[in-house]
């Protein structure tokens, strides 16, 4: 408390600081010297009486502990760190990038301007031109071009960089004249590969619509082809000899028209001799026989389409193709719990027409090297020399399981097994016989290739011709 009741305040950190303290409508001042302070008025006016204010220990203000000017210092400076140092916690968000090959560690307020600077880049300014390519103006086109993360950036685009991008900085691409841009499409055709004859058939590449960018320049009035939004890719069927590669000279056991009830007996064989083959189903017999499509895939051989109840493809319409060979994919997958495209047609009949038709339900169809005649009922003898003579590394021998008696067939079966191995064949499934071909699809080969959700089915040649036809009409 001061002499009058008043209470004086002083700065700690520097003793002489001249302070204003208010008390009613009076202030006092105190001047820089430590002894003496005058009194005056809170008008402003100077008052007539003055006094000397003198500091006793019983009357002076609480000052506190006297601290030395290098304990304040080293205090200070201490206090300024710890703001300095969490400001910089707060602030620095650097975030790390590749840019042209070089690591770097930037702010992430930097625009791809700051990175060109940073990294001493000079880019060549690209050129204003035609739709066709035509320089109109030189060096008005983009200043630079950036990718980032495989993503074009030009000047003007939004951009905010990101820890971990890839950023790759080029010259500046030209910047093309006013235009308009219009759409060229373009239908899939079916084409083939390959050999006129072989053993199998197979969709080798899915068919696609092209699509594609024309522009049309404002200025030039040229004509142009721009970005191709898709490539054209028609359906391409390839046919192939399969040919095995490796020590083991392979042949196929291959029953059509099962399962019978001559399928078990087939199956008790084939596991005494220790061997696998192929059943190509019907799917109306699959329904009959649940408990033999069963066991035929746990004893492991393999099971495939063979249409539904054995009509001639080439002559039905084409939701009858393929209602027959999808209804028996779904059937084999039911009984079996196995999903497979692989097909055999009946009689070996699959023309162009039956390719466009089945809409790729069916990716592959499987013909043979050796047929036994077993439909004529030859005899066990006969049957015995057509599936034995001749056979060769990659040889598939055609037998049949239903459709007829077939206890020719089972008689001849373990005696055709013994010669094939004594020759020094080694019998195995289709997919088996495929996958050791190289040049064969592994999707082909197993049977799960299937059609891509964004393929595009060509039209048949029917309704290509008059599609042809409607638009020369027109003309």
């Amino acid at each position: 408390m001061s002499d009058n009741g008043s209470t004086h305040q002083f700065d700690r950190r520097n003793p002489n600081k001249r302070l204003n303290m208010r008390r009613g409508k009076q202030s006092i001042h105190f001047s820089s010297s430590p002894a003496k302070h005058k009194y005056y008025s809170g008008q402003g006016q100077r008052s007539r009486l003055s006094h000397t204010v003198r500091r006793t220990k019983s009357k002076s203000y609480n000052r506190g502990p006297r601290i030395d000017r290098s304990t304040f210092l080293k205090g200070s400076a201490v206090a300024v760190a710890a703001i300095a140092g969490g400001s910089w916690f707060a602030w620095d968000h650097s975030v790390h990038v590749t840019v042209n090959g070089q690591e770097l560690s930037v702010s992430p307020n930097y625009t791809i301007e700051d990175l060109i600077k940073r990294i001493g880049f000079k880019p060549a300014r690209g050129n204003y031109t035609s739709v066709a390519g035509r320089v109109l103006k030189k060096d008005e086109g983009y200043e630079w071009t950036a990718y980032v993360n495989e993503q074009r950036v030009l000047p003007g685009d939004e951009f905010v960089i990101q820890d971990g991008d890839t950023i790759i900085i080029q010259d500046g691409d030209n910047r093309l004249e006013p235009h308009v841009v219009e759409y060229k499409e373009e239908e899939p055709q079916m084409k083939f590969s390959g050999p006129i004859a072989g053993t199998i058939h197979y969709i080798s590449e899915w068919p696609q619509a092209g699509k594609e960018e024309i522009l049309f320049g404002n200025e030039t009035g040229e004509k142009a082809p721009g970005k191709v939004i898709s490539k054209l890719q028609n359906l391409v069927i390839t046919t192939a000899t399969v040919t095995p590669q490796g020590p083991n000279q392979l042949c196929a056991l291959t029953f059509d028209d099962g399962p019978s009830k001559y399928t078990a007996q087939y199956l008790d064989i084939l596991k005494e001799k220790g061997v696998k083959a192929t059943f190509f189903q019907l799917g109306e017999n699959i329904k009959q026989f649940p408990e033999i499509e069963k066991r035929i895939v746990e004893e492991g051989h393999q099971v495939a389409n063979h249409s539904y109840d054995h009509k001639n493809l080439a002559e039905l319409p084409a939701n009858e193709v393929v209602d027959e060979i999808k209804n028996t994919q779904d059937l084999i997958k039911e009984y079996s719990g196995v999903s497979t495209t692989m097909f055999r047609p009946p009689y070996g009949s699959f023309p162009n027409k039956c390719w466009w038709e089945s809409e790729g339900y069916a990716t592959s169809s499987i013909m043979w090297t050796h047929d036994t005649v077993d439909w004529k009922l030859p005899g066990p003898d006969a049957l015995h020399e057509a599936a034995t003579k001749n056979v060769k590394n990659g040889s598939i021998i055609l037998m049949h399981d239903g459709g007829a008696p077939r206890e020719d067939n089972v008689a001849a079966l373990p005696r055709i097994i013994d010669t094939l191995l004594e020759q020094g064949f080694k019998l195995v499934t289709m997919e088996e016989l495929m996958k050791a071909d190289p040049n064969i699809p592994a999707n082909i080969a197993d049977g799960t290739a299937t059609r891509p959700a964004d393929c595009t089915w060509p039209a048949s040649p029917d309704s290509s011709a008059e599609k042809k036809a409607k638009e020369t009409e027109e003309l």
